[in-house]
């Protein structure tokens, strides 16, 4: 059996018709027959090493993957699942083990309704793609049936992600996605970046008080042309905060599926952009897009505004983009914001340059600064740039 070229088909049991928007979520599988027996579950582990509810054949270019497989095929399936964004994009986890080691693989596709059927077909893309083709049928709003050349069934049940503390490494996750933001000075090497499945965006310096950033433009065409999202920030400084926002504004063209950031630094400090003039820039911002910028501040700019703004404040409307360079925010302070849409955890502050950092993105030096979304890879897909 030819696994990567299979056709899947399933059968709807209920609801014969269904809009796309109802695939949106994540389902996790729950059981897997094959070849006619019994339904394996697959929160049992097997009852030994020659279990026999389990027979597949996995035949595949990678000889070591196809022992493994063929060896204990229950592991590749033990923690599959799949996820769909929108009315678009959907992700693909499954979970398996070579030598022993569990290694997650995401991939990502686009699908589309069969006109005057109840089919949904799925385009794969990937470099190289595995699978060309799947074709899905859901059986109730909850459920989706699968079979594979009538050798095996397996039921996806709806689930819902959970993070389980959001303030303690959250990006050691696999459903936390990485961001990293970036300047020209910066290198990228940007096949090497996608190495890493969990890097889902990038914000780039657009711009810094009267200067546009010289990488802006061809790093924004390299990072769609790689499927992430996209996103930027502008440095604010002691200049008309007014025509800060303006220049932001002539650089990226309020691109509808950009992220767009105010980033505050030490607003007390020569040169800085005070909240005050910080407030003139969102209201400005806001003239011109319709939308709020997302805020970067750090613990001090954090606590001052906590003190003297507060919840019905404009500051409260933003986004927080939080810089807190270690492990765990055991301090986080409900007041201005509930918590954070952002937190950037690492970067040549806490990073050393033997690389030991606390979380090491491929195709980058240790200097660059690492972020994680609060919430996960299929949410912040599907609500990007409009976090608020």
């Amino acid at each position: 059996m030819k696994l990567w070229s299979i056709l899947f088909v399933c059968t709807i049991l209920v609801n014969p018709t269904f809009a796309q928007n109802t695939l949106d979520g994540r389902f996790k599988l729950q059981q897997v027959v094959f070849k006619g027996q019994e339904f394996f579950d697959r929160s049992k582990e097997p009852k030994n090493e020659e279990d026999k509810r389990i027979t597949v054949i996995f035949a595949t270019a990678d000889e070591q993957f196809n022992e493994q497989m063929n060896q204990r095929p229950y592991d590749f399936f033990k923690k599959s699942e799949i996820t769909f964004l929108k009315d678009s994009v959907y992700v693909r986890v499954g979970t398996s083990a070579t030598n022993g080691t569990y290694q997650n693989e995401f991939h990502y596709g686009f699908f589309s309704v069969i006109p005057d059927t109840n089919l949904i077909t799925f385009s794969i893309a990937g470099n190289p793609p595995k699978v060309n083709q799947f074709i899905y049928e859901l059986r109730d709003s909850l459920l989706i049936l699968t079979s594979m050349n009538h050798q095996l069934v397996a039921t996806y049940q709806w689930h819902p992600y959970k993070i389980d503390d959001p303030y303690n490494q959250p990006w050691k996750n696999y459903n936390v996605p990485i961001i990293i933001d970036a300047y020209h000075l910066n290198d990228i090497e940007w096949d090497e970046l996608l190495i890493d499945p969990k890097v889902t965006a990038v914000i780039h310096k657009a711009g810094e008080g009267t200067m546009a950033d010289t990488k802006y433009s061809v790093r924004k065409s390299a990072a769609k042309n790689r499927n992430l999202l996209w996103g930027s920030y502008f440095l604010g400084t002691d200049d008309n905060p007014e025509k800060q926002a303006e220049l932001y504004y002539s650089i990226t063209g309020n691109d509808s599926t950009e992220l767009h950031c105010l980033d505050l630094e030490d607003v007390n400090a020569k040169g800085r952009m005070s909240l005050k003039q910080a407030e003139k820039f969102i209201k400005c911002w806001f003239e011109l897009t319709g939308k709020y910028p997302v805020l970067y501040c750090n613990k001090d700019v954090l606590s001052q505004i906590n003190k003297k703004y507060g919840p019905k404040s404009v500051f409260a409307k933003c986004p927080l983009w939080y810089a807190r360079f270690r492990k765990d925010i055991p301090d986080w302070e409900s007041s201005t914001w509930d918590t954070y849409t952002f937190w950037q955890f690492s970067s040549e502050i806490n990073c050393e340059q033997t690389g030991e950092c606390l979380y090491n993105v491929p195709g980058v030096n240790y200097d660059m600064d690492v972020n994680v979304y609060n919430g996960t890879i299929f949410e912040l897909r599907i609500f990007w740039p409009n976090l608020d």
